[in-house]
C-alpha cells in the first residue's frame, strides 16, 4: 500500500473518530439545560433579536419601546384595522360580501349528473 493511501486512512480514522466522540459530547450534554445548549440558544436568539430601527422619520433607534412603537405603527397601517385598502369601514366591507355570496348563483348537480 502507498504511504498516501496510509497517511489518508489515518486521517480518515482520526476524523471518523473525532466526529464520534463530539457526536457522544453533545448527546450527553444536550438533554440538560448547561452552558453548551445555552450557548447555542443564545446565538439563536441574538440573531431573531431586534436591536436597532430606523423610524419612518428616517432615524436610527436602538430604544426597545421606540422599536415596539414602530413595529406596532407598521403592522397598523399595513393591515388598516380601521378601514380597508378600499377606504371602507370593517362594518361596510362586511356587508358587502355577505350581499355578494346571498346572490351568488352556484351552480348544482342533479342527482342523475352526480351519479354520472
Amino acid at each position: 500500500m502507498s504511504t498516501r493511501r496510509q497517511l489518508a486512512e489515518l486521517l480518515e480514522c482520526k476524523h471518523t473518530r473525532t466526529i464520534q466522540r463530539s457526536r457522544a459530547f453533545f448527546y450527553r450534554h444536550a438533554i440538560k439545560g448547561d452552558k453548551l445548549l445555552a450557548r447555542i440558544l443564545r446565538g439563536t436568539q441574538n440573531r431573531a433579536q431586534v436591536h436597532t430601527i430606523r423610524t419612518a422619520q428616517g432615524k436610527i433607534t436602538q430604544f426597545p419601546k421606540e422599536i415596539t412603537d414602530e413595529f406596532e405603527k407598521f403592522y397598523t397601517k399595513l393591515y388598516n384595522t380601521h378601514k380597508g385598502n378600499d377606504g371602507q369601514s370593517p362594518t361596510t366591507r362586511q356587508a358587502a360580501i355577505i350581499e355578494y355570496l346571498t346572490n351568488l348563483q352556484q351552480n348544482t348537480l342533479t342527482p342523475v349528473e352526480a351519479e354520472e
